[in-house]
C-alpha cells in the first residue's frame, strides 16, 4: 500500500449544505430531538481541530490499495455525511464518485473520522447534513 502522501488532496473548505432533510434513524441517535437533520443552523459543525487539521487528517488517513488504478489520476469526489448531535460522522455516502475503489476508501476514511463539534440551532445541538467536494490528484 502506498500512503496517500503521493496524492494531493485539495479539500474544498466550502461545505455545501443540502436543504432540510427528514431524518433517518441511526445508531448514535440518542433523543427525540435528533429526529431532524438540518440544512442551515445558527452554528455549523466544525472539525474538532479546524479546517487545516481536517485536510491533514484526510491526507494522512487515506491509503491507496494496489487494486486502485493510480496512473495520473485526477478527479473530484462529492461526499455527503451527517454530523450528529454527538459530533459523530454518520450516514456517509459518496454521491459523485471516481471509481469503486477510491469511493470505498473515501467512505471508510469519513466513517473513521474523529468527532466534530456538532452544529447548534437555537441553543441546542442538532444533526446537520453536509456535502463536500474533495479534489484528488494521483501522480
Amino acid at each position: 500500500m502506498n500512503r496517500l502522501n503521493q496524492i494531493t488532496i485539495l479539500f474544498s473548505l466550502c461545505i455545501v449544505l443540502l436543504g432540510f432533510v427528514p431524518s433517518q434513524t441511526w445508531a448514535q441517535s440518542n433523543s427525540p430531538e435528533d429526529s431532524e437533520v438540518y440544512q442551515t443552523v445558527d452554528q455549523m459543525p466544525e472539525f474538532a481541530h479546524g479546517a487545516d487539521s481536517l485536510s491533514r487528517y484526510l491526507i494522512n488517513s487515506l491509503t491507496v490499495n494496489a487494486e486502485c488504478d493510480t496512473n495520473d489520476y485526477l478527479n473530484k469526489i462529492y461526499v455527503s455525511f451527517i454530523v450528529d448531535t454527538l459530533g459523530q460522522v454518520v450516514n456517509v455516502d459518496v454521491i459523485r464518485g471516481a471509481s469503486p475503489c477510491m469511493d470505498s476508501l473515501m467512505t471508510q476514511t469519513f466513517e473513521d473520522m474523529p468527532p466534530w463539534n456538532p452544529g447548534k440551532h437555537e441553543g441546542k445541538k442538532v444533526a446537520v447534513k453536509l456535502v463536500t467536494p474533495i479534489h484528488i490528484r494521483i501522480r
